[in-house]
């Protein structure tokens, strides 16, 4: 995208057609002649293709000369820090080259600088990229669809406006737009030298490759840091004035889901609904959060009988307690409620990004990658759920065995009894209008929910295993053993925690270590990490 940036209305070339007539591209995947396909349907020599099936978080071995000139930019920085005597570099470059020959054959059949310089080569004429909700699926596309699919995002007019400042312009007034009070009060959560967020897309396959999902990097921004602040204390607002609130995270979804399977009657016949929130980020009006979130705030200082000056102690790096007593140093920084309120409303204000060489600012909705978007976002839909539940809570009451309601983000899942399929408290919830316009419902037609399978008639949660390799890191990926085996250790913890019942997780741990023995892993590795796991099952009590 940043090759782009320079021209952002001129459409690149496709060379589609030549690639096409080339055995290596035979059995890509096209769309209208133009080329959208997995990498790994190039044909190539080992290890090239091995590579490109594989997940694109793959590591490999850095070139000599970048590791040379590395190592000793960290042996000065280190004898810097350490105020230690000059170390002569020569003696580290001489002593990496007399033993690279080792590396070269302790790292023998793993992919090389060489190989991904080959391959940049061969795709110097596509768009090596990812996929939404597959980030590390290696996908080719043809630049010229993917450089309109990037530019009928970001150029909707009804989402985005081209701002017409230049980047230095736009990072000068988002900073300007800070009020003068939280510049002086909250000092550490800006950072006047970040650079404006840049923003990437994640092509989305079920739009046949025409849309993207808009990603901005607020990470290093400006605002970034007063933006978390809030997420941080919203996230612990809501939690009081909506005790009972659908939204929750992957822990308590699924700890909720296990005490309901447990207490649901076993003769009860039970259903679902599974369905996503289309637009969640985008499409709410930036007046209806602001709204929502001054409602929820006005909601906590009337439960907590306090007014606007009420102050949150919060840390960056992990939630802490209204109220709490911090002994001896600490990185818990002070917001009052004013101070929250105000940081949302600069949000909006201050919501600008470059693509394609253009800055944009988000008039529809808040951004997606910005800290504070999903709980605001949340907030909006949850004053929808915490409406039905006053209205319907006769019917919550009476059917505690016999309804369950959760939302992860913009994942919704409902399980009920058959028989209150149509009753007008269901009907109300599972109106595809139910959050209102516009915000749409859109039915999921599977059992699918966070990672596993949901199966609502033998009450089981079952972890979803990694079939394809592009799930896996390459066996022989660069770097140390525990980095190459954390995303099995992951796994196995999920599975560990969250199936039910627990006479499955030895099982389905059984299931996953095969599967990556399927994809060349070491059992010897791998072994030593189920034998741990299992050791922690918690057995029923008999």
């Amino acid at each position: 995208m940043r090759e782009w940036e320079d021209h952002p209305h001129q459409t690149p070339p496709c060379s589609c057609q030549q690639l096409l007539k080339r055995s290596k591209f035979a059995a890509v995947d096209t769309i209208d002649g133009h080329i959208v396909s997995p990498a790994a349907l190039v044909v190539l020599p080992e290890p090239l293709q091995t590579a490109l099936q594989f997940s694109a978080s793959s590591q490999i071995w850095p070139s000599l000369e970048w590791f040379v000139k590395q190592f000793k930019q960290s042996i000065k920085q280190w004898s810097d820090d350490n105020k230690m005597p000059f170390f002569p570099l020569q003696s580290c470059d001489s002593f990496v080259r007399a033993h690279w020959q080792q590396h070269l054959q302790a790292a023998k059949g793993s992919i090389t600088f060489d190989d991904v310089q080959h391959l940049r080569k061969l795709f110097s004429n596509l768009v090596v990229f990812g996929q939404d909700h597959q980030p590390d699926h290696v996908m080719i596309f043809c630049p010229m669809r993917f450089w309109k699919m990037v530019h009928d995002t970001f150029f909707d007019q009804t989402v985005y406006t081209d701002t017409s400042l230049t980047a230095q312009q736009a990072h000068d007034r988002v900073c300007s737009n800070i009020p003068a009070n939280l510049k002086r009060d909250l000092p550490w959560a800006w950072q006047y030298k970040q650079p404006l967020p840049f923003a990437y897309v994640l092509p989305k396959q079920k739009k046949a490759w025409t849309t993207a999902r808009p990603i901005i990097a607020y990470s290093k921004s400006p605002i970034g840091i007063g933006l978390k602040a809030a997420a941080l204390v919203l996230a612990r607002v809501t939690k009081l004035v909506f005790p009972d609130s659908f939204d929750g995270n992957l822990v308590s979804i699924f700890h909720d889901l296990h005490r309901f399977f447990r207490g649901a009657p076993v003769d009860q016949a039970l259903t679902f609904v599974n369905d996503d929130l289309i637009g969640f980020f985008t499409s709410i009006p930036q007046d209806r959060i602001l709204h929502s979130v001054r409602e929820v705030l006005q909601r906590y200082m009337q439960a907590v009988r306090c007014d606007h000056t009420h102050t949150f102690s919060v840390t960056l790096h992990e939630e802490q307690f209204p109220g709490q007593v911090f002994k001896g140093k600490t990185s818990a920084k002070q917001v009052n409620i004013q101070q929250l309120l105000q940081i949302v409303e600069l949000s909006f204000k201050a919501n600008m990004f470059v693509a394609l060489g253009t800055v944009f600012a988000q008039v529809r909705g808040s951004t997606i990658g910005n800290q504070v978007s999903p709980i605001i976002s949340s907030i909006t839909v949850m004053m929808q759920e915490h409406q039905w539940q006053q209205d319907f809570s006769a019917f919550r009451s009476n059917n505690r065995w016999s309804f369950f309601a959760r939302r992860y983000v913009d994942n919704r899942f409902i399980i009920f009894a058959q028989e209150l399929r149509r009753t007008s408290a269901l009907r109300a919830l599972c109106d595809l209008d139910f959050y209102q316009a516009p915000v749409e419902i859109e039915v999921v037609h599977d059992n699918h929910f966070l990672g596993f399978n949901v199966d609502v008639t033998h009450r089981s949660v079952r972890f979803m295993m990694p079939k394809h390799a592009w799930q896996f890191r390459l066996p022989t990926s660069a770097g140390c053993k525990s980095h190459m085996l954390s995303s099995f250790r992951s796994r196995a913890s999920l599975i560990l925690q969250h199936t039910l019942p627990l006479e499955h997780v030895a099982e389905d741990i059984e299931r996953l270590f095969h599967m990556y023995i399927k994809f060349g892993y070491s059992s010897q590795l791998l072994k030593p990490i189920c034998d741990r796991m299992l050791s922690k099952v918690k057995r029923p009590a008999e």
